[in-house]
């Protein structure tokens, strides 16, 4: 079901991956997507994408650069910044055990998740309709000891979707999946949808347009 309707404005809110700094923005290539099918043409789209944020900036600034637009609906995505500059990330390979995943938890994930609740609440408080992303991923040297918080970061913003009752658009599980047929079918390149293992590639920034896309416009 299309769950837009013409002349509807939607804000997508976020940090540098949204604001489409050093690499592609996904904004514009669902732009392009959107101007290739007419009848789904006629919305507003703001990029309210800011360079280095992280969910308590999104805070900060929800009031004057998403709700005084009034729009219908906010498309978040944010997370890549709170995981690397968190000042009490543990660092180095992750043995598996409880304990350390518990750390994880009570250090970084659930101070980050309990400001995204308030985000959520904020954005539906103000009257529009919220739909919320998980991470795009991280390539190459850089991902390394990353990815196990980016899982657990994902996870909970799945679970936050589940509870706060908004909907939810995988963007992480698309990269995965998409890296892994790469893989299958071959050598993969260091960094594919990525230009530095975090900003959107061209190929990154259409895999997640195509999410947003779909999320909208499928019937």
């Amino acid at each position: 079901m299309v769950k837009l309707k013409h002349n509807d404005v939607v804000v997508f809110f976020g940090d540098s991956i949204t604001k489409g700094f050093f690499g592609s923005n996904y904004i514009n290539a669902l732009k392009k997507l959107v101007a290739g099918r007419p009848d789904v043409d006629g919305f507003h789209f703001i990029n309210a994408g800011r360079d280095g944020d992280m969910i308590d900036d999104l805070l900060l600034r929800v009031e004057t650069d998403v709700v005084c637009e009034a729009p219908n609906w906010v498309v978040v995505l944010v997370g890549i910044n709170d995981i690397f500059y968190d000042a009490v990330m543990l660092s180095g390979p992750a043995p598996q055990n409880p304990t350390r995943e518990s750390s994880l938890y009570d250090h970084m994930v659930k101070p980050f998740i309990d400001s995204y609740s308030n985000l959520v609440d904020a954005l539906v408080d103000g009257g529009t309709k919220v739909a919320i992303c998980t991470t795009t991923g991280v390539e190459g040297d850089i991902g390394i000891g990353l990815r196990e918080k980016l899982a657990l970061v994902n996870d909970a913003i799945r679970s936050l979707a589940e509870s706060k009752q908004v909907e939810l658009i995988d963007v992480h599980e698309a990269f995965k999946e998409h890296r892994a047929r790469l893989q299958k079918a071959g050598n993969v390149p260091e960094h594919v949808l990525t230009v530095d293992g975090v900003h959107l590639s061209k190929e990154g920034a259409r895999i997640v347009a195509e999410q947003v896309f779909e999320f909208f416009f499928s019937d």
